[in-house]
């Protein structure tokens, strides 16, 4: 024995899907009246926009990625365009174009003193001189001259070497250690022996 089929349930059931599709409709064209809204804002947004604006401030960025300038950059183009809201994005812009332009290329003025071939120092060092110390490059034999050294002496530490200076040390009494008392340029050297500039006989010491 079966129990008899409920009366009525087919047409509830049809009636809550009819009203779930008219919400998702509903709720669909919600969606899309909102994105429709939203483009609209956006277009006349960029309809309204200060041109003149986003101008000063792509300009300010192409100088600053060149000149690598930033605080005196941004004073001058506020400055220039007289207007001191655009003070913030102007340092933002500047600040941001600065360092990626020094990821690729040196500035134009380091260009320009390289194609020059003057001589500059660097604003850091290479990332392959970061881990160089000075023992590294320093030369182990190195050519001294003795406060009082003899003219044969110098002219052979001349014609043996390329040294642009040579250090002049003073030998101690056990004649052992050695003390840096200065430096003596290549230059003055060859002016010493050009003009025989040696000391008078009887002024040096006795072994000297």
């Amino acid at each position: 024995q079966t129990a008899p089929a409920r009366r009525g349930a087919g047409p509830p059931a049809a009636a809550a899907e009819t009203l779930a599709s008219q919400f998702n409709a509903t709720a669909a064209q919600s969606e899309a009246a909102v994105t429709a809204a939203a483009a609209a804002a956006a277009a006349a947004s960029l309809a309204t926009a200060d041109t003149g604006f986003y101008a000063l401030v792509g300009a300010a960025a192409m100088l600053g990625g060149v000149t690598r300038m930033t605080i005196s950059l941004t004073i001058i183009v506020c400055e220039i365009s007289d207007d001191a809201g655009a003070l913030l994005p102007l340092m933002a812009t500047i600040l941001t174009a600065k360092v990626v332009a020094d990821i690729f290329n040196p500035s134009i003025y380091d260009a320009a003193m390289a194609l020059a071939g003057f001589p500059y120092i660097e604003d850091c060092l290479p990332r392959s001189l970061k881990r160089l110390r000075a023992e590294d490059v320093m030369a182990q034999d190195v050519v001294a001259l003795a406060s009082v050294a003899r003219a044969r002496d110098v002219a052979a530490a001349l014609d043996r070497t390329t040294h642009g200076a040579f250090p002049v040390i003073e030998v101690g009494r056990t004649g052992r250690c050695r003390y840096l008392t200065g430096q003596v340029l290549r230059y003055q050297l060859h002016a010493l022996l050009a003009l025989r500039a040696f000391s008078p006989p009887g002024s040096l010491p006795p072994g000297v």
